[in-house]
């Protein structure tokens, strides 16, 4: 699918009756949806598929329906994430087929994770387009990290710091401050942060400070003292009023009886009385929020030996900036909101000590300026140092020393060092490039004292390795030379060639000489070559040039080799002896007499030296040769007259002939003495019995069983040439498969005779078709099992033009290279190469512009251009009908029908007419000409219809007309050429003739 929406995320509000929410993006998994519960005061719960809820709509473009098992209460906010895996899933096999649906899928699944990224990267906190961050990293760790403040440095890169600012104090004229200085005004008490870095100049109060701007108030100390001055006098000024009111009352009371008129005036007393008490309470309420509002910024001071304040004064949640001093610590503390911390405003005791140490160094600071006049004595020489030394290059006329491990530095990055440790002295070079030591003549290195070499090298000759000032390698125009031994150890070896192909190493126990390469190893002697023991000389092999080669044992010659061969000395035991030449080898053993037998015995050598595993004797006496086995007298088994060459084989006890070969007669008996070229005998009465004959009838070789006496062919191959010969098999006396002369393979049938054959059969021609046929069931089995796939496939010149099998998406496919069908439970759909379905396809086309199927026959409809209801085509008629032309309240005319025809496609009548009156009666001038006997009734029964062709009536009138719908049946023509109307009278008598052709809608 595509995706065209970048939506992976949505949000629902609970309210406690809703337990099924939607999500509206594609999922492969319902475990790739993550479901957070965000109660009011920010917490997050992650629910648990299966526990919490279930999914519903996997695979669904459109998305589906998370459904919570208990409906998520009333403010809570149901948080629906797609958490696409970050794994690949999609294995490419070579010379597979390439599905898109697989490949379409997995590009999905990258797009999903890069929305779930970019999801991700919209929460994070992150710079403009415009913004630039030089070091968005940082290195301090977590536990150094704890408790601090993530802030921007001096370059407005990231950084870890402890404070929002530093505590300065009190406020004072002529002081440098730096950003995040914290200052206290004290004339009025409030708390102040440097924004910008300057001298303080002016005097309190900041506010009118001509650097006002250069401060940001934090604390406002002056409006809460204010409010509480305020708060106390309006309490005070409500007091003497309920006082006055009372005097007044009294006095009001004191006169009652006396005055009216100092009755009014105590009303009016008391009236201004309460008013004023209300004014006061006013007060006093504004003064208690202004309190509450200072109390909720500044807690007072407080222990922070259980810890620092959670709740305000009022037990409410701590606000961002409130402050309180802690007198365990005696520090002012500020409340950090966005990481629910305290701050402190001072340094800590370790940071106090390190400023204090810099003021105990005062006195000696003041020292270094009180003799500035030594360090510029120090600038001077080192100016003259300058001049003596110049960058550009100059020459020394003293020496220059350096203290131990003092290096001296070559290079723009320090790479070539020298340094002394007080013990060795080091030159090395610690670049990318290498260390060269250069000299036009010769290179040395010697002793201290120049009196001994150790190393020499000479420009264009050689390089002289020294062992204590004598020289032991030196390299030449052709290699080296050696003065000594050169010494390996263990397991090192000595290589020769250009692909380590002989080496010579000692292991620790044996030594070696051995060829790793591709050629040979050659040992080479000038006269006699030896190898002999170390110490006692003795010869294991010796070689002479031009003649013999010895091997010896225990010093003592064994085998030699001569012109004619080799000489043996001793006994051969071998474990084969090849006897071999190109132009014939013979192997003679002869007797010493005639009658004698020669013999050569075969036996293991832990048998006693008469019992013989085999043996090959020829017989003088007999003259034959035979192979015998067993103890001597061994057991024949094998006999071949030297004179007939006849060849007899024994039975177990070797003295009957079980099988014979009859030289002369060319024949061979099995259980018998042949009276055929092959005759096998096995016993009589119910036994196998195999006859091979030869001549006119009995040709060929007959394997057959012996029932009773009579012979049933089991197997019959006639060897005879030309169109007759054949192999049969038979069982039963009832021939059951056959190979004729032609090579084709028949089973159940004598003979292939074509297609129509009614014999129960199958088998293969010779030209490769394959047949089958069978009486009431099928007649061929083709089964694939485990997995789905082509079962039979189908191939032209070698290549594979299409196939017969089964998919995952349907029951069975046939399938061509580019197209095929797949037939499904009640439906045969299209398909691509594998049976792979083709959804909504616009490839496959039923025939083609210069291919088509004649006949379609449905019992339903075709959807065209679509799938819904309104695609459907149910019906399609063509047909002839019989129009009916009256006048109206009058009798129907007599006419002739030309034509009249009709075409129905769906609800939709295209109707054609030509008609000729050839008589009418009952017409009147007020009788319209009225249509009737249209093949289906029309959908609406009233309205204007459609223009019917061309008409030629009486009166003159001639012209196109149309018809207007009187009911369902019934028509009405009227004139389109002007506004007069048409009627029976005037215009409809013989020889009028209409010729129509309009469309309407059935029901």
């Amino acid at each position: 699918m595509t995706v065209s929406s970048s939506t992976n995320k949505v949000s629902y509000s609970g309210n406690g009756s809703l337990t099924t929410f939607a999500y509206s993006f594609k999922i492969f998994d319902q475990d790739d949806l993550t479901v957070i519960l965000r109660a009011a005061d920010g917490t997050e719960t992650t629910q648990t598929i299966t526990t919490h809820y279930t999914v519903s709509g996997v695979g669904e473009a459109s998305g589906g329906n998370v459904v919570f098992g208990s409906a998520p209460a009333s403010g809570v906010t149901v948080v629906i994430i797609r958490e696409q895996p970050l794994t690949q899933g999609l294995d490419l096999v070579p010379n597979n087929p390439f599905p898109a649906e697989s490949l379409e899928e997995a590009l999905d699944k990258l797009t999903f994770m890069s929305q779930k990224h970019e999801e991700e990267l919209s929460r994070a906190i992150k710079g403009s387009r415009t913004n630039t961050i030089t070091n968005s990293e940082f290195t301090v760790s977590a536990t150094d990290r704890a408790n601090k403040v993530f802030a921007f440095d001096g370059s407005g890169d990231l950084s870890v710091t402890q404070e929002l600012g530093t505590f300065k104090g009190n406020w004072a004229a002529s002081t440098a401050y730096v950003p995040r200085d914290i200052v206290k005004d004290t004339s009025t008490n409030n708390i102040f942060l440097v924004n910008t870095a300057h001298t303080s100049s002016g005097s309190q109060p900041l506010t009118t400070n001509a650097n006002s701007a250069k401060y940001d108030l934090i604390v406002d100390a002056a409006s809460s003292t204010t409010a509480q001055t305020a708060s106390a006098s309006s309490a005070t000024a409500a007091a003497s009023s309920a006082t006055a009111a009372a005097n007044s009352a009294t006095a009001a009371q004191t006169a009652q009886t006396a005055s009216e008129t100092a009755k009014t005036a105590s009303e009016t007393a008391k009236t201004a009385s309460e008013t004023a008490k209300t004014a006061s309470e006013t007060a006093k309420t504004a003064a208690e929020t202004a309190l509450d509002s200072f109390d909720d910024r500044y807690l007072g001071a407080k222990s922070t030996s259980g810890g620092n304040p959670t709740v305000d004064n009022d037990g409410d949640a701590l606000i961002d900036g409130a402050l309180f001093f802690d007198t365990t610590n005696n520090v002012l503390m500020v409340y950090n909101l966005g990481t629910t911390t305290w701050l402190r405003t001072t340094p800590t005791s370790s940071d106090q000590t390190a400023i204090n140490a810099v003021n105990a160094d005062a006195s000696d600071i003041g020292t270094v300026s009180s003799n500035i006049s030594a360090v510029n004595t120090v600038a001077t020489n080192i100016s003259t140092i300058s001049q003596k030394v110049s960058k550009s290059g100059d020459t020394l006329t003293g020496s220059l020393r350096f203290a131990d491990n003092i290096a001296a530095f070559f290079g723009t990055g320090d790479d070539a060092q020298i340094t002394h440790d007080g013990s060795n002295t080091f030159f090395r070079d610690t670049g990318a490039g290498s260390l060269f030591i250069g000299g036009d003549a010769e290179v040395a290195i010697t002793n201290s004292a120049s009196t001994e070499f150790k190393l020499k090298a000479t420009t264009d000759g050689s390089v002289e390795l020294y062992h204590d000032g004598s020289k032991k390698i030196e390299t030449t125009a052709t290699g080296i030379d050696v003065t000594g031994n050169a010494t390996f150890a263990d397991n090192n070896k000595a290589i020769f060639g250009a692909g380590s192909d002989l080496q010579i190493y000692h292991d620790g126990s044996n030594s070696y000489i051995q060829d790793v390469g591709t050629g040979g190893l050659y040992l080479k002697a000038n006269s006699d070559f030896y190898v002999q023991s170390q110490g006692t000389d003795e010869t294991f092999i010796q070689a002479a040039s031009n003649a013999f080669v010895k091997l010896f044992y225990n010093g003592s010659e064994k085998l030699a080799t001569t012109a004619t061969g080799i000489d043996v000395t001793g006994t051969i035991t071998a474990d084969q002896i090849v006897v071999s030449n190109s132009s014939g080898a013979t192997l003679n053993i002869n007797t010493s007499g005639a009658g004698v037998d020669a013999k050569i015995l075969l036996h293991e050598t832990t048998t006693a030296s008469s019992e013989y595993g085999a043996s090959l004797k020829y017989s003088g006496a007999n003259n034959r040769f035979e192979i015998g086995t067993g103890q001597d007298p061994e057991t024949k088994r094998l006999s071949i007259d030297r004179d007939t060459g006849d060849i007899s084989f024994y039975e177990d006890t070797g003295t009957t002939a079980k099988l014979f070969w009859d030289a002369s007669a060319e024949s061979l008996g099995i259980g018998t003495v042949p009276t055929t070229a092959l005759h096998v005998l096995s016993g009589t009465g119910n036994s196998d019995v195999a006859i091979f004959s030869g001549a006119n009838a009995s040709r060929g070789l007959k394997i057959s069983t012996l029932q009773g006496g009579a012979q049933d062919e089991g197997v019959e191959f006639d060897a005879h040439g030309g169109s007759t010969g054949f192999h049969k098999f038979s069982i039963n006396g009832s021939e059951r498969m056959r190979i004729d002369s032609s090579g084709n393979f028949n089973v159940g049938a004598t003979a292939y005779t074509g297609g129509s054959s009614t014999t129960q059969g199958g088998g293969f021609l010779s030209t490769g078709t394959v047949f089958g046929t069978r009486d009431g069931n099928e007649g061929g089995i083709f089964n694939r099992l485990t997995s789905d796939g082509d079962i039979v496939a189908f191939r032209k010149n070698g290549s594979t033009v299409g196939s017969i099998g089964t998919s995952t998406n349907t029951e069975i496919t046939l399938a061509g290279q580019d197209a095929g069908i797949g037939i499904l439970d009640y439906a045969i759909v299209p398909t691509r190469g594998q049976g792979v379905l083709y959804r909504n396809s616009t490839q496959v086309d039923l025939g083609r512009n210069d291919t088509l199927f004649k006949d379609l026959y449905l019992s339903g409809g075709v959807y065209l251009g679509g799938t819904g209801s309104a695609n459907k085509l149910e019906d399609y008629e063509e047909g002839t009908w019989t129009p009916v032309i009256t006048p109206e309240s009058g009798s129907a005319a007599s006419i002739t029908v030309n034509h009249a025809s009709y075409t129905k496609v769906g609800r939709l009548v295209s109707v054609v007419f030509d008609v000729t009156i050839d008589s009418i009666s009952g017409t009147n001038s007020s009788y319209a000409i009225e249509l009737t006997g249209m093949p289906f009734n029309s959908a609406t029964s009233h309205g204007g219809g459609p223009n019917i062709g061309y008409a030629n009536l009486a009166g003159s009138m001639t012209g196109t007309l149309a018809l207007t719908a009187v009911s369902t049946s019934k028509y009405r023509i009227v004139n389109l050429n002007g506004s007069s109307g048409l009627n029976a009278s005037d215009h409809l008598q013989a020889t009028s003739r209409l010729e129509a052709q309009f469309t309407y809608h059935t029901t």
